[in-house]
């Protein structure tokens, strides 16, 4: 296998090199995985779960193609595997979801601390996910934003 492709069927990875990659952030690189995205609702609770296609990734972004429109300024968790590993949750805010084709949306994410909780915790403990922990100059969370709502 070359290091210009890499090929993992099981998990549902794929890294090739491609012209066909925005310039959302710096380098981006072709990243192909099936993702799974959660919709966070107002106190950033886990509400909604549904699959996309990842596209593109850098230190800072990933770009997916979804069926499903998300509202900009959204917090979204994505679900990303990892090879022979647990998958690994990461906060993302929704920078631009335009519509692309077919049916499709083009997403695009820039990795942030925006969507942690205690519930998104518990939520990702329940489903056996692992978390990822953002670099230091990542958007920092509201302070007050697990006040007002209990943990059932």
């Amino acid at each position: 296998m070359s290091n210009d492709a890499f090929s993992q069927s099981r998990h549902g990875v794929e890294l090739s090199s491609s012209s066909e990659v925005s310039d959302v952030g710096p380098r981006m690189v072709p990243f192909r995985a099936r993702v799974t995205l959660v919709e966070l609702d107002a106190e950033r609770c886990p509400v909604n779960e549904f699959p996309a296609r990842a596209r593109a990734i850098c230190s800072t972004h990933l770009e997916i193609h979804s069926r499903r429109m998300v509202y900009d300024g959204a917090p979204i968790l994505a679900v990303l595997p990892l090879v022979d590993s647990t998958p690994c949750v990461v906060g993302c805010m929704v920078m631009n979801c335009s519509y692309d084709a077919a049916g499709d949306y083009l997403v695009r994410l820039r990795f942030s601390n925006y969507a942690r909780s205690r519930f998104v915790d518990e939520w990702m403990k329940n489903r056996g996910y692992s978390i990822w922990k953002p670099s230091a100059d990542a958007e920092a969370p509201p302070k007050d934003a697990d006040q007002g709502r209990s943990a059932a």
